[in-house]
């Protein structure tokens, strides 16, 4: 389907203008705190409209340099490097020289419009995509096809994406700060528990409920055991030469320590185990199983997930420990809430050895000695539905922003070529 609308280039109806950077070496040049004027780069187009920046120039700056300025409510775009990242000048400031500014004509184009359609367009003037970082130049960038529906319904359109794009936006904040609060949470229930009304303890109103540990202050019934006591056994996996493409659902494969992570176990982090080789299903990991990295780079070193489904023929590496819990004693999920705790991650970073941060370890001896809280295992669990509880939250939540991004990307691809016409008769405003 052709587009109903006409396909003009871009500096026809905008003026293109290119920042630049004041001299480096030039201390003068440069302001700070809240000093001088906005200067961005491309880092400083993460949000949809642009207030602040992480660097400001002088007035000097801007006479010895080629900035130019740009209005507030100016549609940014980046073309070097990364190209089609979008922002709104929410200030008048100045850019550097990947940055382009579309100074419009609002007699034909709303500046709300072009912000949706110039990613999309640009990308169709990148033809060597296979090129690494790809960029645009000057020229390019005038010859940009726009297809430049009336300007009533480019200001409807931009209406219906941008009330998408809050929605979008308020979801992110949403998780962010479920995702916050996740820790708050964690460390509430590891020092204080939920009592049997399903409160959490409080030891400022009920301080003789709690007692000192090895780990600090924990509800009075609880214990503090070394790890090696609550577990049977911890098993380590093996490690073949393997391509590196993941194996097919059937095959038989071995899990890179990207499968744990702390966001929970993720079974496509894994390598296709050579046909030549024979499987050992000893080392296969099953749901319910408690895996720890136990190499790698220090950040990836200690991290602990519980598998809660995984597809079949599974192996683990042996750069992983698979830590099988006394289930009398301890639940495995509540196991892998103990080894998270930030008392215990802490402790555990002081264990490491290695002579570099890109590649430390952590012994099976290391892990027997931490020092973990017990509760009783009816505690046990309701601390682990609280967290699931969370959990489902960000889970929900999550959802919904998928929804959201698969409803605009649609809407888009409708709506910007002109496939789906919009109602006009409540234009929106700039």
């Amino acid at each position: 389907m052709s587009s109903p609308w006409p396909t003009i280039p871009a500096g026809r109806v905008a003026r293109i203008e290119i920042g630049g950077t004041p001299a480096r070496n030039e201390r003068a040049f440069w302001a700070g705190g809240n000093d001088g004027h906005p200067w961005v780069s491309i880092a400083d187009m993460r949000e949809p409209v642009i207030q602040e920046t992480n660097e400001r120039i002088t007035a000097a700056g801007v006479r010895r340099s080629n900035v130019k300025p740009v209005p507030a409510g100016t549609p940014l775009m980046s073309f070097k490097l990364t190209v089609g990242r979008v922002a709104v000048a929410g200030t008048d400031l100045f850019t550097n020289e990947a940055i382009a500014a579309f100074h419009v004509d609002e007699s034909q184009v709303s500046p709300r419009w072009l912000v949706h359609v110039l990613p999309g367009a640009a990308a169709r003037v990148v033809t060597d995509t296979a090129v690494k970082g790809a960029t645009l130049n000057k020229a390019k960038l005038v010859e940009i096809p726009l297809e430049l529906p009336p300007l009533r319904e480019q200001r409807r359109i931009a209406e219906i994406l941008d009330t998408l794009d809050e929605a979008i936006r308020r979801t992110e904040q949403v998780i962010a700060k479920l995702l916050q609060m996740k820790h708050g949470l964690l460390h509430d229930l590891l020092t204080r528990g939920i009592d049997d009304n399903g409160e959490l303890r409080d030891p400022e109103r009920h301080p003789e409920q709690f007692k000192d540990s090895p780990l600090g202050r924990i509800p009075r019934g609880w214990e503090v055991c070394r790890a090696g006591r609550l577990l049977t056994r911890i098993e380590q996996g093996w490690s073949p030469d393997c391509p590196g493409w993941p194996t097919n659902e059937g095959a038989w494969g071995v899990l890179r320590t990207t499968a744990v992570v702390w966001s929970g176990y993720q079974d496509a982090g894994n390598k296709a185990l050579p046909s030549h080789l024979a499987p050992r299903p000893e080392y296969e990991v099953r749901p319910n199983d408690v895996l720890m990295t136990r190499a790698g780079p220090n950040s990836r070193v200690g991290v602990v997930a519980l598998v809660d489904r995984t597809q079949g023929r599974l192996m683990l590496s042996d750069k992983l420990y698979r830590l099988v819990p006394a289930t009398a004693l301890i639940e495995p999920a509540f196991l892998v809430l103990a080894l998270t705790g930030a008392r215990t991650q802490r402790h555990l970073s002081t264990l490491k050895t290695g002579l570099a941060e890109s590649q430390t370890n952590i012994s099976q001896a290391i892990v027997r000695t931490l020092w973990l809280p017990v509760p009783a295992r009816p505690e046990q669990g309701r601390i682990c539905s609280a967290l699931d509880a969370h959990a489902g939250r960000v889970v929900r939540e999550s959802d919904q922003l998928d929804k959201l991004r698969t409803l605009k990307r649609g809407l888009m691809d409708d709506l910007l070529t002109g496939r789906v016409r919009v109602n006009v008769d409540s234009e929106a405003t700039e």
